[in-house]
This record gives C-alpha cells, sequence and structure tokens, in this order.
C-alpha cells in the first residue's frame, strides 16, 4: 500500500474520534473501517513484531503516511486512561519511534471514548454518560488544557469536582474527611 490508497482508505472511515491530523479509534471497531486497512495496520504491526497486547488504540495520520499504535490498557476499566505506551511508525521515512508513559505521573488521558468505539458497542452508553457529566460539568470548555493528567485534574479541581470510582462528584458533596487540603488539589481516585 502506498500513501495515497492509504490516505484514500482513512477517508472511508467514518467512526473514531478525530482530533486535528488523526483518526483514533479502538481496536474494537476494526470491523467498521475498510479491511484493506485493517489489514494494513496488521501487517505494519506483525512486521515490526508489535504485540496485539501493547497497542489497543489506532492513531491514523490523515495528512502523512503514518500510524501511531497507543496502548491504554485500562481503556474499559478507567472513566479518563492514560497512555501507557505508543509506538509511531512512518511508513514513508520507514522509521519507528516508541515512548514509554508508565513512569510519568503526568501521562496523556483519554477523553469522549464513545468516540473511539462503534456505537453497537455495549460500553458505549456508559461512556457517553461520562462524557455528558463532563460536559455539564463545564469541564471540555478548553480542550486544549485537558490532555494530560494533571491539567486535567487540575481542571476538575477549578470546576469544583473530584474524581471518585472514576465519576464526576461536587467537592462540597463529599464529607471534608475525603476531601484533600483546600491548598492542594484533591487526589484522583481510580479503582479497577
Amino acid at each position: 500500500m502506498d500513501a495515497a490508497q492509504f490516505n484514500q482508505l482513512i477517508k472511508l472511515v467514518k467512526i473514531g474520534k478525530l482530533v486535528g491530523n488523526a483518526r483514533y479509534l479502538h481496536v474494537s471497531a476494526f470491523y467498521e473501517i475498510p479491511i484493506e486497512l485493517k489489514d494494513f495496520i496488521i501487517l505494519i504491526a506483525n512486521t515490526l513484531k508489535i504485540q496485539s497486547s501493547d497497542w489497543n488504540i489506532i492513531k491514523l495520520n490523515t495528512q502523512q503516511f503514518r500510524i501511531s499504535y497507543l496502548n491504554y490498557p485500562q481503556f474499559y476499566e478507567y472513566s479518563y486512561p492514560a497512555l501507557y505506551n505508543s509506538i509511531t511508525v512512518d511508513l514513508e521515512k520507514k522509521t519507528q519511534k516508541s515512548a514509554n508513559y508508565t513512569k510519568t505521573e503526568n501521562a496523556p488521558i483519554l477523553h469522549r471514548k464513545e468516540l473511539f468505539i462503534s456505537p453497537s458497542d455495549e460500553h458505549y452508553a456508559e461512556f457517553v454518560s461520562i462524557t455528558k457529566e463532563g460536559e455539564a460539568a463545564g469541564l471540555y470548555e478548553n480542550s486544549r488544557i485537558i490532555g494530560f493528567k494533571k491539567s486535567w485534574e487540575r481542571v476538575i479541581n477549578q470546576h469544583g469536582y473530584e474524581l471518585v470510582d472514576g465519576r464526576l462528584f461536587g467537592l462540597s458533596t463529599l464529607p471534608q474527611s475525603t476531601r484533600g487540603p483546600v491548598e492542594e488539589p484533591p487526589k484522583v481516585f481510580v479503582l479497577s
């Protein structure tokens, strides 16, 4: 497959989250993309020995001949899962770049998870509910500042909320003993 074919196939993809020049989708939605594209994504992973357990989100660059294999292992368990690692393959230059986020406290995180999956996915309604909760709290007003864990936690706190078991609760509704000190942002608790 060449870059032109790749870009034509990506244009046919109607599912996934479109951010800038990239379309992101969860592996569970692969049955909704052109089979040639799905097969190509898997062929590249197999050729480069990228294990299927090392990725569950694919990032398809809409302007360049590039694929990123992203690993959000808690995609279904956490409301806003963190990126563990990524492998970006530049098919034009025939290079790959890996990044590991497991030792950082400020990893990229996902929002609007329903956009990554098919509407027929059993988790779709739950993910929509999580997104609506965040929208109602005003957390998505400035999407440029919420892509990393620390800034996301700060936005949640600034809007008067705290994450408890992955769901938003108003700080005023939580007992004082469960809240962090006023001068510090509250801890984020996400249980699997």
